[in-house]
């Protein structure tokens, strides 16, 4: 069994709760570790060696795969893969301590990128945010949190957290003035219309369910009529359409997590209330829970055991492909094309 698919499967995240013996599992893609009653035992540091940045920051496999198995590192890279992928943070702590990043997205601009962070042996209730430059200069850490992504307008962030605040919320851009979104307390994976308009979640309700929340009014609503919901789980990390009039997700509808078993399904929801229609494409093997659209709407990117697919998002029936040109020498994680779609944000492993 190859290591990228080992790590690919551990980067699911499921919760399980036994109302007698209180046991929580959580297999998520930030942490890449099991935690089965407890705190999850902290690595030796004397027997991991301490390592700088690589040399001008570009990243290779030797570099990577000296580190331990649980590292994934959110680097740069063109999205024709003209060149190496180049890490961003560059500080020996995000590289040996705070050495697992997670959901990278881009700032309207194109000028920042923002990713959780944190330790291998940690949980998500520890993971930070962080935002910085393309160039890699002014890393910003903007406290506890998960999955944040930008406003239209960039001065604004939602993201997701274990807070007071609520488990969705919003905060300005430098990490101040941090506010939950109501009715959202079931709710996980918040991304923010590139319009502005809508904040969409998805909730763990019976069925799940995708929803939007309206910023300017404050109001909510569920975009997916349960009489036609065939799901039993929808992922976070969800995409907006460069439009914003669509959202594509990741689902699954049966319990059964065997590789051989997995039903993974790549869907396609318009968010307009008249006109009900999901799109799904069939997806058995298991994947990693990211998904973006191409910045011209065409096609979607996610990854699955390491590697970065594409699909039309015209022909359902298609077959995924691999991205032309991507290296070989890595495991792919969690991806997102810059707003001019010339580079990727993408979690290396």
């Amino acid at each position: 069994m190859s290591r990228s698919f080992i790590l690919a499967t551990l980067a699911f995240f499921m919760t399980a709760v036994s109302a007698s013996a209180q046991v929580m599992i959580e297999i998520q893609e930030n942490v890449g570790v099991f935690i089965l009653g407890g705190e999850a035992a902290a690595p030796d540091k004397a027997a991991i060696p301490q390592i700088s940045a690589p040399v001008d920051n570009i990243v290779t496999a030797d570099w990577l795969y000296s580190r331990p198995q649980q590292t994934k590192i959110v680097c740069i890279v063109p999205s024709d893969f003209s060149a190496p992928p180049r890490l961003l943070l560059t500080d020996p702590k995000y590289i040996n301590d705070l050495c697992v990043h997670g959901s990278p997205s881009w700032s309207p601009d194109g000028r920042r990128i923002a990713f959780n962070v944190q330790r291998s042996s940690e949980q998500l209730t520890d993971a930070r945010m962080i935002t910085v430059n393309f160039d890699g200069s002014d890393v910003k850490d903007l406290g506890l949190g998960l999955m944040p992504n930008y406003s239209a307008d960039g001065k604004q962030i939602t993201f997701c957290g274990y807070e007071a605040v609520g488990r969705v919320g919003i905060r300005q851009a430098d990490g101040s003035q941090r506010q939950g979104i109501p009715n959202a307390d079931d709710g996980w994976g918040s991304q923010w219309s590139p319009d502005g308009r809508w904040i969409a979640f998805h909730r763990y309700t019976s069925p799940p369910q995708i929803t939007l929340y309206e910023v300017a009014t404050g109001q909510s609503r569920d975009l997916i009529p349960n009489a036609k919901n065939p799901y039993l789980h929808i992922f976070w990390n969800m995409a907006w359409s460069p439009d914003s009039r669509k959202i594509a997700f990741l689902a699954n509808s049966t319990n059964d997590y065997s590789t051989e078993n997995y039903d993974c399904k790549v869907g396609v929801v318009s968010i307009d209330a008249d006109a009900f229609q999901v799109d799904q494409f069939s997806q058995t093997q298991l994947v990693h829970p990211h998904i973006d659209f191409s910045r011209d709407g065409k096609q979607l990117l996610y990854p699955q055991d390491g590697c970065l697919l594409v699909v039309d998002v015209e022909h359902p029936d298609a077959e995924p492909q691999p991205l032309p040109k991507q290296f070989t020498d890595f495991g792919y994680g969690s991806a997102s094309y810059s707003p001019d779609g010339k580079w990727i944000a993408v979690q290396l492993y």
